[in-house]
């Protein structure tokens, strides 16, 4: 029987570096290069996009799945990467702050057509009585309402089970048909492009919430009457558990057709803003 020795121990480790030299011979700094350069735009929308960007999703989940996910691009990205090493530091640095820039504005369009049901919560909040129930929200890492909280984890449930964040990840991969490798972010486009979009994203909340505004305002406005035949009777203190409850109610009643009436709406704001700017640039 061969006892297991020294000098197979050497051999061993012998192979294993001709292995790791082979390889390492492929890992050129023209591809090193090319996955930081894809790395910057991947991982910078990334850190805005839903879901995988909140706030309780630790960085490193995020870093990493943005470099595997730059990894898959890479081949595809081969034409329109820089084949050469940039003549000067500062040409790499205006390389990487191009690329951040257009990567941080794609993740904030997401996270700017998510901010809907924010809105939307905090408007039913207001109409319901519960807006000074306020709770800490783990998306944004701040304090929110409990019904804008509630929209928001099954806002970002429904992108992921109805596998709306793929619209996402095509459009980071077509992006580089949009914004060119080098150029800058067209500034007064991306302006006009986004208020274009928080306009749209506002008039979408009001019609979340407009069932709770329209009650609401006759629900006052039957109060007010009452408040006038009794004036010595605090009537907006007495119906307050009035209030609640027939906010609730609506709740109960409009929750899944509203969910599901905005997921559509987030998969066509998403794509016509993409639409949009492909339009601009042409």
């Amino acid at each position: 029987m061969r006892v297991f020795g020294f000098d197979d121990m050497v051999m061993q480790f012998e192979a294993k570096g001709i292995i790791v030299e082979h390889l390492l011979k492929d890992l050129t700094i023209e591809w090193v290069l090319g996955v930081f350069l894809v790395f910057c735009r991947i991982g910078s929308a990334m850190v805005m996009m839903p879901g995988i960007g909140e706030a309780f999703v630790p960085m490193r989940i995020r870093l990493c799945f943005a470099l595997m996910f730059s990894l898959v691009m890479l081949p595809l990205l081969s034409a329109v990467l820089p084949h050469a090493v940039p003549p000067s530091a500062m040409q790499l640095a205006m390389w990487v702050m191009a690329e951040v820039l257009i990567g941080l504005a794609l993740g904030a369009v997401a996270r700017l057509i998510l901010s809907t049901l924010h809105m939307a919560g905090m408007i039913i909040a207001y109409q319901t009585g519960l807006a000074s129930a306020m709770l800490f929200d783990p998306n944004s890492g701040n304090q929110g309402s409990v019904i804008g909280n509630l929209f928001t984890m099954v806002g970002v449930v429904l992108i992921f089970e109805t596998n709306a964040h793929h619209l996402f990840l095509r459009g980071l991969a077509h992006s580089y048909d949009i914004f060119r490798f080098g150029t800058w972010l067209p500034i007064t486009d991306m302006s006009q492009a986004v208020t274009q979009l928080m306009s749209h994203s506002f008039m979408v909340a009001m019609q979340l919430s407009a069932p709770f505004i329209v009650v609401g305002i006759v629900f006052f406005l039957g109060c007010g009457v009452l408040a006038r035949l009794m004036p010595n009777m605090n009537i907006f203190f007495v119906i307050v558990p009035l209030q609640v409850l027939l906010g609730l109610f609506i709740l109960l009643a409009m929750f899944t057709a509203g969910m599901s009436w905005y997921i559509d709406s987030y998969q066509d704001s998403l794509h016509d803003f993409l639409s949009g700017t492909m339009t601009v640039q042409d």
